[in-house]
């Protein structure tokens, strides 16, 4: 098969079946193959009579351009924020795009519209920009007869389509009131959060510890150290590194668990080095269990993805953003500043003291706390699975 190397999850092709649809993602970054894989799976709990084909965009248009996308992507944040900052907010960069998309992306379009011509889903729901551009293309053509566009984020640049979308689902209503004022139907515009892991759904109250000892009165803090070590990551390591470097306590004690999202030799020099710090420090590596470990924690300390940050705000964690911030995750710090639900750590070697500004007096916690979850979409998975099934019936 011609597109063997994309990503296909529980293909069926029943001609009893009345619907099917198909997922576009891309993979710059892992936040839009979550959002698809969690939005599979609660269509596959609430509709599971209806196929589903998950693909990743880059993979199924062979593009070598778009294939060097993902290291380009994490150069650029990481060594000229500020000149992808005003590439992703630029109207004029976004023209420019769609020109060059235009006149050199037919391989893509076509490569798409048979994936697409392939699966005959019903619907195509898109949450990366360039797979919502590639798939209103399709539905422009006549290939696809609904289009449903989710970006994972909480704002979106200029990129995405307006035109040939048949629904947006977004994260706030700032995005809702954006995309209306630019013309689109209120009416297909739906609040209801970035599709975040089944798991994250229908929270549960933490429960009280049995018996209690002076550590259970320490706040904890989540921190979120990433795997590769680049771009915005290679910054809140660098944090983290300065933080457990305190051989010394002073203010309110707090805990500290860090993930390291894989058991390599970060994990270990991390653990070696949280010896030095004077309260409880634990290492965790590759989680399965995030919702779980994000229960057990008071604050979160993460660089500003849409995913980790629309995960936090389902429990209700309020956060330290590692800063400077640009394009989405900018415009993910601003909402959650806006909104007092976190702080930004923009100065080098601050994080210490930025957590102990938020823990005490512990009351202001607990208030960033209480705006944080209700940010909060914990079902947003099934949430926007209904709404496709509602869109399917019309």
């Amino acid at each position: 098969m011609r597109y063997s190397a994309a990503t296909v999850e529980n293909a069926v092709t029943s001609e009893t079946e009345k619907h099917s649809v198909a997922i576009l993602y891309l993979s710059v970054g892992a936040g839009h193959r979550i959002a698809a894989e969690a939005l599979a799976s609660a269509l596959r709990s609430c509709a599971p009579e209806i196929p589903i084909r998950t693909g990743d965009a880059i993979e199924i248009a062979g593009s070598r351009l778009m294939g060097r996308a993902p290291g380009f992507y994490t150069w650029l944040m990481g060594r000229l924020p500020g000149l992808y900052d005003r590439f992703w907010q630029s109207r004029r960069v976004a023209r420019c795009a769609w020109w060059l998309e235009r006149h050199f992306g037919g391989r893509s379009r076509r490569a798409v519209q048979e994936f697409l011509a392939e699966a005959t889903p019903s619907a195509v729901i898109t949450t990366h920009g360039w797979a919502c551009r590639l798939a209103a293309s399709a539905r422009r053509e006549g290939v696809v007869k609904c289009h449903i566009a989710i970006p994972t984020d909480f704002g979106m640049h200029p990129y995405w389509s307006r035109e040939d979308v048949d629904e947006y689902v977004v994260s706030t209503r700032q995005m809702r009131d954006r995309l209306v004022l630019e013309g689109f139907p209120p009416e297909r515009v739906h609040v209801l959060g970035i599709p975040i892991r089944l798991a994250f759904a229908d929270d549960e109250p933490r429960e009280a510890a049995a018996e209690e000892s002076p550590e259970d009165d320490m706040p904890t803090v989540l921190m979120i150290a990433g795997a590769l070590g680049t771009g915005y990551y290679r910054r809140a390591i660098g944090e983290i590194d300065n933080l457990l470097a305190r051989t010394s306590g002073g203010g309110t004690p707090f805990r500290v668990v860090i993930v390291t999202g894989s058991e390599g030799p970060r994990k270990a020099a991390l653990q070696e080095a949280a010896q030095q710090f004077p309260w409880p420090v634990e290492v965790l590596g590759l989680v399965e269990n995030m919702h779980e470990v994000m229960d057990g924690a008071d604050l979160l300390v993460t660089k500003p993805g849409g995913l980790i940050v629309a995960e936090g705000l389902a429990k209700g964690l309020p956060m330290a953003l590692i800063g400077p911030s640009a394009g989405q995750e900018r415009a993910n710090t601003e909402l959650l500043l806006e909104e007092s639900a976190a702080v930004e750590v923009t100065k080098p070697g601050s994080l210490y003291r930025q957590i102990q500004r938020m823990i005490t007096p512990r009351h202001r916690l607990d208030a960033m706390a209480e705006r944080a979850r209700g940010l909060g979409h914990p079902n947003s998975a099934l949430d926007c699975a209904q709404l496709i099934k509602a869109v399917l019936s019309r």
